[in-house]
């Protein structure tokens, strides 16, 4: 059983864009966490930590570009300054808090990268697209 488009929708407006009729939003924010390996379902598998990493804010309701069942991040996401070495980074989740919080979606980025101290890690703007399925 799947969902349908309309809620696929529905399902990504609560996360990703302007609350639907009806629903409401608990927070303005989405963080963005950066992972070594896949995340798991719960996203709290081999996230990113020291070297002065910490989740990017991203806002939930004028940040990404929904089109059909997907969204897409319509701004540059930036991380802090690292303070020393970080990766391979490998995979990215989205959450719904800046620290522990609930995992809402997670995937893999196209290439894996790492990172030096001193360097800002970003994901260019339309770099991070989310699908439901």
């Amino acid at each position: 059983m799947s969902k349908s488009n309309y809620y696929e929708g529905i399902t990504l407006d609560l996360a990703f864009g302007a609350a639907p009729s009806g629903f409401t939003r608990t927070n303005g924010n989405r963080w963005i966490s950066l992972h070594t390996a896949d995340p798991g379902e719960d996203g709290t598998t081999a996230e990113a930590s020291g070297s002065g990493y910490a989740r990017a804010a991203y806002n939930a309701g004028s940040g990404w570009t929904r089109t059909a069942n997907s969204v897409t991040n319509n701004a540059e996401i930036t991380f802090a300054q690292l303070t020393g070495a970080l990766g391979p980074i490998t995979h990215f989740a989205v959450f719904d808090a800046v620290t522990a919080g609930n995992c809402l979606y997670k995937g893999a980025f196209a290439t894996s990268r790492s990172f030096l101290s001193g360097d800002v890690p970003k994901i260019n703007a339309n770099g991070l697209t989310i699908t439901e399925e």
